[in-house]
């Protein structure tokens, strides 16, 4: 089924695009106007960026809660699963990719590649946030000392695998540094899949369309089993896992993308943002299949 094309259809992606640019620029300004009381409150906090972390989470959660144009739901999380810090590794299909991760209740720190769009508005905010900003190769060098002071510090790691955003919903080219940083660190590696907002907002497009998501937690992996079998290996294993977590929620996203079509315009304000919305795929490495 193709959407998109009519004309009513094209006229409720342009109140789509006009409801989320609005919510983003509130959302912006929000986080501005309690920027002074945040960073007094956060200095007396016990670990630095940590409140400015929860007003993101609270803000943005609320931000997709009010959407009447969003649909956005997460499998297999589990609070407990963090007690125990962990580098998650996504894929990146969109700008709105970061808006949802951030509404998440993990307790990480973001590894953020710098961009013009994120350097107006909301890089200020990453840094108070104690973000890792990196522009160049010079700035991955302190990366494993930045991480272990934050892993001693209970604080997980979120990193966008691909380095950028992919031109299409499917895996580009993974990244070996942060399968490096896992096996000298011994450090757990969480893989986490987002599909749908390629569809909603893509690369150049000038209108956001409705947003039908799924993020998906997929099984850890101990750092043990990384160092065990290798960075390289680790990468490919991982890759596979999310190729095959990707493909299995993907007819399910398409199909509420298109939903959102075939409502009623007062039926979407159903969807909200589901944090707890079911278990997700239990796949099986590749290699245990064959044996």
């Amino acid at each position: 089924m193709t959407v998109g094309e009519t004309r009513p259809e094209r006229a409720r992606d342009l109140v789509s695009t006009l409801w989320l640019w609005s919510g983003f620029l509130v959302l912006m300004l929000v986080l501005w106007f309690l920027t002074p009381v945040l960073i007094v409150v956060d200095k007396m906090s016990k670990d630095r960026g940590n409140v400015f972390q929860v007003a993101f989470r609270y803000l943005c959660r609320l931000s997709w809660i009010s959407c009447p144009f969003a649909d956005i739901r997460v499998l297999g999380f589990e609070r407990a699963a963090f007690r125990r810090p962990a580098l998650v590794v996504s894929n990146h299909q969109s700008f709105l990719d970061v808006l949802i991760l951030l509404a998440l209740p993990i307790h990480w720190r973001w590894v953020v590649k710098q961009t013009r769009r994120r350097t107006r508005l909301m890089l200020p905010l990453l840094r108070l946030r104690d973000d890792r900003i990196v522009s160049r190769v010079d700035d991955m060098l302190g990366l494993d000392r930045w991480t272990e002071q934050r892993i001693r510090r209970r604080i997980s790691l979120l990193a966008f695998v691909e380095g950028k955003r992919s031109s299409s919903r499917e895996l580009s080219r993974f990244r070996n540094v942060f399968f490096h940083l896992a096996e000298d660190l011994c450090l757990d590696v969480v893989p986490l899949v987002i599909d749908g907002t390629h569809r909603s907002w893509a690369r150049g497009a000038r209108l956001i369309r409705p947003v039908a998501a799924t993020v998906v937690l997929l099984d850890r992996i101990t750092g043990e089993e990384i160092r065990e079998m290798g960075a390289s290996a680790a990468k490919r294993m991982v890759k596979d896992r999310m190729a095959r977590a990707l493909e299995w929620v993907r007819a399910d996203v398409d199909s509420r993308f298109e939903d959102f079509y075939v409502r009623p315009f007062h039926a979407l304000l159903e969807d909200s943002f589901h944090l707890n919305a079911g278990k997700g795929p239990v796949i099986q490495d590749s290699r245990l299949n064959d044996t």
